[in-house]
């Protein structure tokens, strides 16, 4: 897919000017609303990478602009760039009709696509769970709320780890709580569905998702419409099967007490 639209205005980021010219588009790989997501490779020396394209049109009022830029804030971060958890920027620039982020690729897929396989082992899944979890706790430690953990924004590398990705909804939070609503119904949290001003609880609402599916290969709270599945977030309890580990099911409870400032690490 080819976006190019005439002359491009580069952007530097970490010293290094970039533009379209500088990689070879070979496929799509994702279409959203807002983005495409194609898989390129530098010119200078045939790595891969993701070159994500958002649409300049599709960025309405000043909500949609900061959310974009605060992606870029959020993973230009000397610290995060480092993490070895989390998705690694490279570069950003623009034309005239998109702005581009470059992110490394990362080959093996999202767990919702292993998932299609059956449910995780307990140790396979405590390895995923432990490494999202240390992911979260940086961010939160540095006002980053992720507003995006899910199954298909967690990676696998060709090691074996995690690369957590999905930052467009993320924010900085200058003060402990907000309420503006992000998120797809499966992960949303209550507190979020009533609302009420939110904070990092938010995020481990939906780690408990994410872990619920991985240990039982299907969603803790379910309907045959996104109604239906806001509802039971609200009203239902969460079903344990005998067979769960003790353990797992205290912790899952934990992450699902509906009392933001009572859940586990909130």
């Amino acid at each position: 897919m080819d976006t190019r639209d005439g002359g491009n205005s580069n952007e530097s980021f970490a010293g290094q000017p970039r533009s379209l010219d500088d990689f070879t588009l070979l496929k799509r790989i994702g279409r959203g609303n807002t983005a495409d997501a194609l898989l390129a490779e530098t010119v200078l020396d045939g790595q891969h990478c993701v070159v994500r394209a958002v649409r300049k049109k599709s960025i309405f009022g000043e909500d949609e602009a900061a959310r974009v830029f605060a992606q870029k804030e959020i993973l230009s971060r000397p610290q995060v760039l480092e993490h070895p958890f989390i998705i690694t920027l490279q570069s950003t620039f623009q034309n005239k009709s998109h702005l581009f982020f470059v992110t490394e690729f990362v080959a093996g897929g999202d767990l919702m696509f292993h998932l299609r396989e059956g449910r995780f082992e307990l140790s396979r899944t405590s390895f995923y769970a432990a490494e999202v979890c240390l992911a979260l706790q940086f961010l939160h430690s540095r006002s980053i709320l992720h507003r995006g953990v899910s199954l298909d924004n967690i990676l696998l590398a060709s090691n074996g780890h995690i690369k957590l990705v999905g930052f467009s909804n993320s924010k900085l939070l200058t003060r402990p709580r907000t309420r503006s609503f992000a998120g797809s119904a499966t992960f949303v949290a209550p507190e979020v569905l009533l609302g009420h001003d939110y904070g990092f609880s938010v995020d481990w609402w939906a780690f408990g998702v994410v872990l619920y599916q991985m240990l039982l290969h299907r969603e803790p709270f379910s309907g045959d419409s996104e109604d239906e599945v806001l509802t039971a977030i609200l009203d239902r309890v969460a079903d344990f099967p005998s067979d769960l580990p003790s353990h797992a099911e205290t912790l899952l409870k934990g992450l699902f007490e509906r009392d933001p400032d009572q859940r586990f690490w909130a």
